[in-house]
């Protein structure tokens, strides 16, 4: 058995693979459907724009995965990626109106 401190230690390269990048954006713009639901429940015609652009952004960003652009990326621009989907996707799923800059 290889104790605690020897082990290697994981970078997250399994986490930032095309395919997983693939799934989270898939699930980005589920969640974004789902927010956008929300705003046009809410008739809160700021919370739909926000939200109508925060699907716009996750369908771009879900094109860009299916034509393999991000192969390209290295491997620490790939997990700044994926950071960048699981913040995106946590805002979607929150209910909170989202903020656009």
């Amino acid at each position: 058995m290889t104790p605690w401190n020897d082990r290697v230690e994981d970078d997250g390269a399994g986490d930032a693979s095309e395919q997983a990048l693939q799934q989270r954006a898939e699930g980005l713009v589920t969640s974004a459907l789902k927010a956008l639901g929300r705003a046009f429940s809410s008739e809160d015609q700021v919370h739909q724009l926000r939200a109508e652009l925060l699907l716009e952004v996750a369908r771009a960003m879900r094109t860009d995965a299916r034509r393999g652009s991000w192969t390209v990326l290295p491997a620490d621009e790939r997990r700044q990626l994926r950071d960048a989907l699981v913040v995106l996707e946590r805002l979607a799923d929150s209910g909170v109106p989202l903020p656009v800059a």
